[in-house]
């Protein structure tokens, strides 16, 4: 899939996953984030997220190692660090070649280290701003090795912009 189409898919949607910090701790002293479709809402409160879907049409999940083809399992990220500042993880960028079409495309990962960072508040949540990522292995076509997401919003919707 090309750079172009990717970018496309992410601003022409704003479904995604989010991370949102909530004012206190969870049970354990973990930090509270938001795992929604991009609305905001403090039904949707859980504790570091084991997927992100950054691109509108799914083509593009954070996750971990599973099971690659048509039809993915794909695993949870593995966070080694959640702070009020800073996540640090591990996991995969698991891509949809859309071969012959997305629908009927196979998903490969690329395995990858995630860092959240850069908080702020946002629409009255705070949310980490950026997320690098860095390639531990082969990097996809048209990627390069590391590369930072910003968090974009429309109110209370959040989207990952593709980096440019």
């Amino acid at each position: 899939m090309s750079r172009h189409a990717i970018r496309t898919s992410v601003v022409a949607s704003a479904t995604c996953l989010v991370f949102a910090l909530g004012a206190s701790a969870a049970p354990g002293g973990r930090t509270k984030i938001l795992i929604s479709d991009g609305i905001a809402s403090g039904k949707t409160l859980q504790v570091k997220p084991f997927q992100i879907i950054w691109t509108g049409d799914a083509t593009g999940v954070f996750a971990g190692r599973g099971t690659a083809g048509k039809h993915p399992k794909f695993g949870r990220l593995h966070w080694g660090q959640w702070t009020p500042t800073v996540g640090e993880g591990s996991g995969a960028n698991w891509l949809n070649d859309c071969i012959p079409f997305c629908a009927d495309g196979k998903f490969t990962p690329f395995n990858a280290n995630f860092t959240a960072y850069r908080p702020r508040v946002i629409s009255g949540f705070k949310v980490f701003t950026r997320l690098k990522l860095v390639y531990t292995g082969a990097v996809p076509r048209g990627f390069k090795r590391t590369d930072v997401y910003t968090l974009g919003h429309r109110g209370k919707q959040f989207f990952w912009n593709f980096p440019v």
